[in-house]
């Protein structure tokens, strides 16, 4: 629900208000979660110029959800369009397979199990889990080499050149 509100859903997340709609700094920004490596990843096709800028507006959008500026509607709409993918899941013999297969390996619910789970979500859960994460890492890919346009630098601003 987090990822949805956040970054993963429609138009309306922080990420793609922040950093699209308020000050047009890219065409499309998406965050995704990998759960086995417990990573959030944001990605955002932006100028190099822009890096600062668009830091800020990631920070402040993660801040926005660890004060809870995210209404009890958009968690249910959340929930709500999460439910109805993984319902859609349910029809689909691939991803059947997929979630029987990863139950077995490492785990993870049965869908009809999530559906159920998910329900249960609320606003200060997804503040609760907010409040978890901390931006570690950014990497920014530009034309041209390896020079300073292409790095990784940590929050603090110190960089590591590739």
């Amino acid at each position: 629900v987090f990822n949805f509100i956040f970054g993963n859903g429609p138009i309306t997340t922080k990420l793609y208000q922040n950093l699209r709609e308020k000050n047009s700094l890219c065409y499309n920004v998406r965050n995704m979660y990998q759960k086995f490596d417990q990573l959030l990843i944001i990605n955002a096709g932006i100028d190099a110029e822009n890096k600062k800028k668009a830091i800020k507006l990631i920070k402040k959008s993660l801040k926005e959800m660890k004060n809870g500026n995210f209404t009890d509607e958009d968690v249910q709409s959340s929930i709500n369009n999460i439910i109805n993918d993984l319902r859609i899941s349910l029809d689909n013999p691939t991803s059947l397979i997929s979630n029987y297969y990863f139950h077995n390996l490492v785990q993870i619910p049965f869908r009809e199990e999530t559906i159920a789970n998910i329900t249960k979500v609320t606003k200060n859960d997804v503040i609760k889990l907010a409040s978890k994460i901390n931006l570690n890492t950014i990497y920014l890919l530009a034309p041209g080499g390896n020079n300073e346009r292409n790095n990784s630098c940590h929050p603090d601003g110190k960089n590591w050149f590739y």
